[in-house]
């Protein structure tokens, strides 16, 4: 509620470094990040002329530096430290510009690479010593760094059989054969979508998620009608908390995200769970409650 959208950004950026890293190479990484801030800097003040001369001004100067340290120091430097050399050396002349101009962007734009790669580093040290061990394995099957069938990919796996296996209909009330004999672990608690995709297939999944989704618009649809900020803002949060809940619950399990054991609304076994969503959505029914109360008095 009011808060300003570039300090989502690094947020988001945040985000999308610390998995893109596991995926690219340290030049890949700097290549792409050079092309995005590069873009979307010149979409914003609308220049392209100039930030495409200066991208091939900047690989020109890379490339002279790789070769000048190849002839006087074999092997001393590769190619992404003479593109990064480049690039911070670059930056200087670029300030310069975006000062005499008056361009603020190019600043913001300058702030969010330099804080890329000050990030970067960080990375390894925020995997290795602050994750825990099967926290990093689940992070790197979910992007197909390892393959562990038998063991971190297991629960997920057993849970794309069951839904697989339900096909349209489903198989019946407790006739699951993959719920039945046990083969989903947790299909109580964090994998209970297995159930509902195995014993009443694709037409009981998609009725389950359409109520998920009737209810999150409709706590939405509460929240636009609120008078007071409180309420709107309540009402909003509400829906956003269940549907975080229902997008990582169900991505988990048909492999779309990493398994991260949060229970889905209304559905998942567990007193504290169904008690903490009860009440959320109550208090949210009171508000809606209340505003018509006032909007009734103040009519008649």
């Amino acid at each position: 509620e009011g808060l300003n959208k570039w300090l989502c950004i690094p947020v988001l950026l945040i985000a999308a470094l610390f998995i893109v890293s596991f995926l690219l190479s340290p030049l890949a990484l700097l290549v792409l990040l050079l092309l995005v801030c590069t873009f979307s800097e010149a979409k914003m003040n609308g220049i392209w002329r100039s930030r495409l001369i200066y991208l091939a001004a900047l690989l020109l100067g890379a490339l002279v530096l790789w070769g000048v340290a190849g002839l006087a120091a074999p092997g001393a430097m590769d190619f992404y430290r003479c593109l990064l050399i480049a690039t911070l050396v670059s930056l200087v002349p670029v300030a310069v510009y975006a000062y005499r101009s008056n361009l603020r962007n190019i600043f913001i734009t300058m702030g969010l690479f330099l804080g890329a790669m000050v990030f970067l580093p960080t990375t390894d040290y925020i995997f290795n010593s602050i994750l825990r061990q099967h926290q990093r394995d689940r992070i790197l099957s979910f992007l197909g760094i390892i393959n562990d069938p038998l063991g971190t990919d297991y629960n997920v796996n057993q849970a794309k059989i069951a839904i697989g296996s339900g096909g349209l209909a489903g198989k019946g009330f407790l006739q699951g054969t993959q719920i039945k004999y046990g083969f989903v672990p947790e299909r109580h608690t964090d994998f209970i979508f297995c159930t509902v995709g195995e014993e009443w297939g694709f037409l009981g999944a998609l009725t389950v998620l359409g109520l998920l989704c009737a209810l999150i618009l409709r706590l939405m649809r509460m929240g636009e009608r609120q008078e007071e900020p409180f309420g709107r803002i309540y009402c909003y949060s509400v829906a956003a908390i269940l549907l975080f809940h229902v997008l990582v619950n169900v991505g988990m399990t048909v492999g779309l995200m990493p398994v991260m054991g949060i229970p889905l609304p209304f559905m998942s076994y567990g007193g504290s769970s169904l008690i903490a969503f009860t009440i959320l959505v109550f208090i949210a029914v009171r508000l809606d409650a209340a505003t018509r109360q006032f909007s009734l008095g103040a009519k008649y």
